[in-house]
């Protein structure tokens, strides 16, 4: 019962798609962190595909030598579809010229910062208290998250690249 998994980069008529993905899986496509805003419907990214239904997805923006890791989510578990689109990411960031990958998370998300360590990425800032102030912003930013933790800080994990 494999599926077959095909990954590609977001074309304009996979919009609506993405926006909806992103509803389902952040509450919003408007994503927010400490240093950056954006409509995560409109960002370049990857899609993968098992059996033609969306089940992973990731965005990014690049400024300068700077590659922001948006969002990154896969529905498939254990499958290596986080990797997958984390590779394709970091390919293009490298083709792009950029120094650094960076991402944000919460501090309840033990999961992703297990996910990033282990794959090169380091803690390199956290900024404490945060979550109040983008709910100002974003109030579908529940209080509490995995496992019952409050959502309170974020962490910016950062790869450097070509060290």
């Amino acid at each position: 019962m494999a599926n077959q998994l095909v990954i590609r980069r977001i074309v304009d008529n996979d919009r609506d798609q993405v926006r909806e993905f992103l509803r389902e899986n952040w509450g919003s496509s408007l994503l927010v962190n400490s240093k950056a805003e954006h409509e995560g419907s409109q960002l370049p990214g990857f899609i993968l595909y098992a059996d033609g239904f969306i089940v992973g997805l990731v965005t990014y923006h690049i400024n300068g030598e700077d590659c922001e890791l948006v969002s990154l989510n896969s529905s498939l578990t254990g499958r290596g579809v986080g990797s997958m689109l984390l590779r394709s990411l970091e390919d293009v960031a490298s083709e792009h010229g950029c120094k650094r990958i960076w991402a944000m998370t919460t501090n309840d998300n033990t999961q992703a910062l297990r996910f990033y360590q282990k794959r090169g990425y380091e803690m390199e800032a956290i900024y404490f208290d945060s979550l109040a102030q983008l709910r100002e912003r974003k109030p579908s930013i529940p209080a509490l998250g995995q496992d019952g933790i409050a959502l309170r800080s974020e962490v910016e994990m950062v790869k450097r690249l070509g060290e």
